[in-house]
């Protein structure tokens, strides 16, 4: 919890998006967790069936929204 909370409050973090919402996509999650440098913001699959789920409250997408998770999560 209170890795997560740090992370959070670090605006220097870099925010990615992952491609793949299955088991190797969950174990990145669990990597990256405890970067400080890098926060995953979003996941996509090719899988319909996923999308709309969430890995660690990391909602997973259609891959056709690339574009536009790529301009929410880019710095303005």
């Amino acid at each position: 919890f209170f890795k997560r909370y740090r992370l959070f409050l670090n605006d220097n973090f870099k925010k990615i998006v992952v491609y793949g919402a299955g088991s190797a996509g969950a174990k990145l999650c669990s990597a990256l967790e405890i970067q400080d440098s890098i926060k995953i913001s979003a996941f996509v699959d090719d899988n319909p069936k996923l999308w709309g789920l969430d890995i660690e409250n990391i909602k997973i997408y259609d891959p056709k929204h690339i574009q536009i998770l790529k301009e929410l999560l880019s710095p303005s």
